[in-house]
């Protein structure tokens, strides 16, 4: 089978290209994302894997008005990156069109079939176009639901608002007619799966390759580091979790924060009189992970009473349980019961629940942390790894 895979999807050096050029700096979920289930796709025998790709070119942070297209292959994928026109409007109608010439030319008598990230609009409708005229089955792909976002993303301004809402309603509606769909939360089918295809629900993918990162007890952070790293939004639970901690009397523990968002600015006057609580920014993926093996508790605190919630699935979660240090979670609705045995779950959602959670956790020896970690490692590695998922994801193109 040929899958022409459509995206924002680049190679790993594609991207940190662009990130070192000044063009991006704040898309590495969805970078990964869809790198990984591409490259699990392409390590299926008998898949070939076309990428074409609208690199994820912030305009707001070039004058840069010229990208020409280039080719380049990495891991077996072929990725095509379509030119771009840096300028509003010319950019989305030449990727329109770029896009809908590639796809037609990449497009042969082997079986095919076309996986796209619907959210990418200008790109998803050029390949729904082609793949309708010439009868070749097209899945969508869907990271989130507009509408069900996150409070924290809103336009604040009323008529910035009310143009999100517009925005997202045509969002919506222009998600129907895929002929599958692939969903990370099953809440996601009864909003955008209006005419009951087949869909599958895969919350995520883990990187195969974290099976080679050595986690070993005796290189444990010491003093013992609880570790977040993540969006710092308010709304995200970060502001409880610190608050909780700040109440715990244990000298043993450190709070270790990353990343970047509306309680940046708190956080760094709390670490001003707080030294067991250390904030250290935005880091690239590759450093916090090497920080994550390290640790001894990581955690994720997201409340999830907002609607958002049960939308999505953090891939944080997922990155977590491969670096094999033990989780403890909020119960997410998306997350699916088999996790449950693997991770620690926080009962109450508030400061104190929060804080009698930790505190029974850190009563925990390092060892049992440990083994719990790593359980949660080999279940995560050997029944969600990337290519594991891409398989589930071919059986429904077959079929289709």
């Amino acid at each position: 089978m040929n899958i022409i895979y459509v995206s924002s999807g680049c190679s790993d050096k594609q991207f940190n290209c662009l990130v070192k050029n000044g063009y991006n700096h704040d898309l590495p979920q969805a970078q990964k994302y869809h790198r990984l289930l591409m490259e699990g796709l392409a390590a299926i025998d008998g898949i070939d894997i076309t990428a074409v790709t609208a690199r994820p070119i912030d305009s707001a942070l070039t004058k840069k008005r010229w990208f020409k297209s280039e080719k380049e292959i990495a891991n077996y994928i072929t990725y095509y990156y379509l030119p771009l026109i840096n300028i509003k409007v010319i950019r989305q109608a030449l990727l329109y069109y770029s896009a809908k010439k590639k796809i037609n030319r990449e497009l042969s008598d082997k079986e095919t079939a076309v996986v796209c990230d619907i959210w990418n609009q200008s790109i998803a409708e050029a390949a729904k176009r082609i793949c309708h005229k010439r009868k070749i089955p097209i899945v969508g792909i869907v990271t989130d639901v507009p509408g069900h976002r996150s409070s924290a993303y809103e336009k604040r301004s009323v008529i910035g608002r009310l143009i999100s809402k517009m925005t997202d309603a045509r969002l919506v509606s222009s998600a129907n007619n895929y002929d599958g769909y692939l969903l990370l939360a099953e809440a996601m089918n009864a909003v955008v799966n209006k005419k009951n295809r087949p869909y599958i629900v895969l919350e995520g993918h883990a990187d195969r390759n974290m099976a080679e990162n050595q986690n070993r007890l005796e290189n444990k952070n010491s003093p013992k580091v609880l570790l977040y790293a993540g969006t710092l939004h308010k709304q995200y639970g970060i502001k409880m979790l610190v608050e909780a901690f700040e109440q715990l009397q244990n000298v043993e523990w450190e709070l270790h924060i990353y990343g970047k968002g509306d309680y940046a600015d708190d956080l760094e006057k709390i670490i001003s009189n707080n030294a067991s609580i250390k904030f250290f920014g935005d880091r690239d993926n590759q450093y916090i992970i090497s920080k994550e093996i390290e640790a001894s508790l990581l955690v994720n605190p997201r409340p999830t009473d907002s609607d958002f919630v049960k939308y999505s699935f953090p891939s944080k979660i997922m990155e977590y349980m491969s670096s094999g240090t033990a989780l403890v979670t909020t119960n997410l609705p998306s997350m699916p019961e088999e996790y449950k045995k693997y991770v620690y779950v926080f009962e109450e959602e508030t400061v104190n629940g929060f804080k009698r959670k930790l505190e029974e956790l850190f009563s925990l020896s390092e060892k049992e942390l440990y083994i719990r970690g790593m359980v949660a490692k080999r279940f995560i590695l050997e029944n969600k790894n990337n290519i594991v998922q891409a398989q589930k994801l071919v059986n429904m193109l077959k079929r289709l």
